[in-house]
């Protein structure tokens, strides 16, 4: 009987989500309609905007679908050929950058409600949740300005949903994630921490299939035509050197310890915060833990996050470390204990209380304060 009642509501999962989907959608239409200028609070959507709009000026074909990663390099400086795919064949059906973006997004929401729903039983948590991925300072960001890290996001909540379902797709799902945003490298040592904790659904990590993708993209475009050493080359950069040095240049100039020798340039107030949150958070693990093993395990994570947020910086490593263990949260909430819940919430809730923090300054909430008030 108890099984029987489980593939009911297993079945159903996708139908249950739709009423919660549907007014999160709602919302998030009306914050897009009287967002405005806020929307765009670090004006880089005209460069995505420009991306759209000289992704749908390519004519459908496949020598056409390898050559949209020249758009995308060229338009926002991004190596990574995922993202620029998936706006390839989003635009053969509309060139409005607004409509594109929307139908991700939409997509991105309904994974996200998916998962939130898991908690429903909970009230308090179901509650909180459904205000974080509407009101939440990162979710706002992720909608509406880094669109090509969502896409990545995207791609990792779509990977997470199927590691239950069928571990095969999970895999390449997780492996175009990577392939995505560059930053999703950082969430490798974060499985496996998970999965050295019990945690039951995560994504597997498969470095063949990330390598077959690689080959696949680079080989159709170094094979559609001679788009790559007439016109990037030629108009653009002296030599094949150039070109590969503009491709990882793009990618690490943020990297303040190797490019700039300035370690701490990321050193702020939110460092510090965590870095006594970290240091209380691990002498009381280590006096409930009796387990050696993991309370070197949790020193060994805590310190990875620590020293990449000091070297790489917080800007996008807080969003990665923030979503990533959120949707890890969700995805699992029904197989933990009460401890386990509760523990891994309160391990994570530096990030979740800076997205709430950040919330009031920047997303919905003041939004909607000035527009109607």
């Amino acid at each position: 009987m108890e099984t029987y009642k489980y593939e009911i509501k297993k079945n159903n999962e996708i139908s249950n989500v739709i009423p919660i989907y549907l007014l999160v959608l709602s919302f998030y239409f009306i914050i897009s309609y009287y967002g405005g200028k806020s929307l765009n609070i670090w004006g880089a959507n005209i460069y995505y905007d420009n991306w759209v709009n000289e992704m749908s000026k390519l004519s459908f074909g496949v020598s056409q679908f390898f050559e949209s990663f020249r758009v995308t390099v060229t338009e926002i400086s991004a190596p990574e050929p995922v993202s620029g795919y998936l706006i390839y064949i989003i635009s053969r059906f509309t060139n409005s950058p607004v409509i594109v973006f929307h139908i991700i997004n939409s997509l991105f929401l309904f994974f996200l409600t998916f998962f939130i729903l898991k908690t429903y039983r909970n009230k308090l948590l179901f509650i909180l949740m459904l205000f974080i991925i509407t009101c939440g300072y990162y979710e706002f960001i992720l909608l509406h300005m880094t669109h090509r890290f969502k896409i990545a996001v995207l791609f990792f909540l779509a990977s997470v949903y199927y590691s239950e379902k069928n571990k095969k797709i999970s895999e390449w799902l997780l492996a175009l994630t990577i392939l995505t945003h560059f930053s999703m490298l950082s969430i490798i040592p974060l499985l496996f921490f998970f999965r050295k904790l019990d945690i039951k659904v995560i994504p597997v990590f498969s470095i063949k299939k990330i390598l077959l993708i690689l080959i696949i993209f680079i080989t159709g475009y170094l094979l559609s035509n001679d788009y790559f050493s007439n016109i990037i080359i030629g108009s653009k950069f002296l030599n094949y050197n150039e070109f590969l040095f503009f491709i990882i240049k793009s990618k690490f100039t943020t990297f303040n310890f190797l490019l700039e020798n300035d370690l701490f340039s990321n050193f702020n107030i939110l460092t510090i915060l965590f870095i006594l949150t970290t240091i209380v958070g691990f002498f009381l693990i280590k006096y409930l833990i009796k387990n050696k093993s993991l309370t070197l395990l949790l020193l060994t994570f805590f310190i990875y996050i620590l020293s990449s947020l000091l070297i790489v910086g917080t800007t996008r490593l807080l969003q990665v470390y923030y979503i990533v263990p959120l949707i890890i949260f969700l995805s699992n909430y029904r197989y933990m204990s009460q401890k386990k819940r509760r523990s891994f919430f309160i391990f994570f809730s530096p990030f979740i209380l800076w997205n709430l923090f950040r919330s009031f300054e920047y997303g919905p909430i003041p939004i909607i304060y000035n527009s109607f008030f």
